[in-house]
């Protein structure tokens, strides 16, 4: 019985990649006049690993010859996607097409902490392969078909290459915030801030950005405030000005009282 149910998942996931690959081709069909008639020269995507709408931009692009490029908007990391992935179990219980899909593509599988995964879901990986967009290593931007892929500084290049994005696709551009911290170090600005905070003018001024540790579910509730504790009063033994930056997931609050009782 459990083998039958294993057939008829399987079965399943397979008629689901059949219609993601005939909705990717209906948008397809409808966008390349489109885009043809633009005549772009260069088109910004988010990415190139998305099962949305960005295959299919991406894939016209290469049709046409238009170079594609993602900005840097945000940090990517292959660990931290290892929540959205779906683990392979090289097991005989584990649905058939996973078998078939670590049988035919192994290099799209990452193995990491004793596991393998996979970046999509079964009928997503199917589509995308059919449809000849899929990611070599989809856990960073850049695996797939995008043309220019912008990073941060040389540290994320060297990051990005050795997770199998190619080296001639990367350029480090900095970062926006370091620009903006950049121009807004002057004179004027820092007195504004020691006025506003009665800042001592003889001390320097050590600015923290507290990590999310609970947040983003990294230590417990417990383990997060014993370390913004200790990172806090190493701060307050220095004898300078502290200021904390807070994200807005952060309980404004709750940092208060933890000021109070160091």
């Amino acid at each position: 019985m459990k083998i039958i149910r294993r057939i008829f998942f399987s079965i399943s996931l397979w008629i689901d990649a059949f219609f993601e690959l005939k909705n990717l081709n209906k948008q397809y069909l409808y966008l390349y006049p489109k885009i043809k008639e633009e005549k772009f020269h260069l088109i910004f995507l988010n990415g190139d690993r998305h099962t949305n709408i960005e295959q299919v931009v991406i894939k016209i692009a290469k049709s046409l010859q238009i170079k594609t490029l993602s900005p840097y908007m945000a940090y990517s990391d292959a660990d931290s996607c290892t929540k959205s992935s779906y683990i392979y179990k090289k097991k005989w219980y584990s649905p058939i097409i996973f078998h078939y899909l670590f049988f035919k593509c192994p290099d799209r599988f990452w193995f990491f902490q004793n596991a393998y995964y996979n970046f999509y879901k079964p009928s997503q990986f199917l589509a995308l392969k059919w449809f000849s967009t899929l990611s070599t290593f989809p856990w960073y931007i850049g695996g797939g078909l995008l043309d220019v892929v912008c990073v941060d500084h040389r540290d994320t290049a060297e990051r990005y290459k050795r997770n199998k994005v190619n080296k001639d696709k990367l350029v480090i551009v900095g970062d926006v915030m370091n620009d903006t911290l950049f121009y807004s170090n002057n004179k004027s600005n820092k007195e504004k801030l020691r006025n506003k905070y009665n800042i001592n003018n003889e001390k320097k001024v050590i600015i923290c950005s507290l990590p999310q540790l609970k947040e983003h579910h990294i230590l417990s509730e417990k383990k997060h405030w014993e370390e913004i504790h200790f990172l806090v009063d190493k701060l307050v033994q220095s004898g300078q000005n502290i200021l904390l930056s807070l994200h807005p997931k952060m309980n404004k609050k709750r940092i208060c009282i933890s000021r109070k009782e160091i």
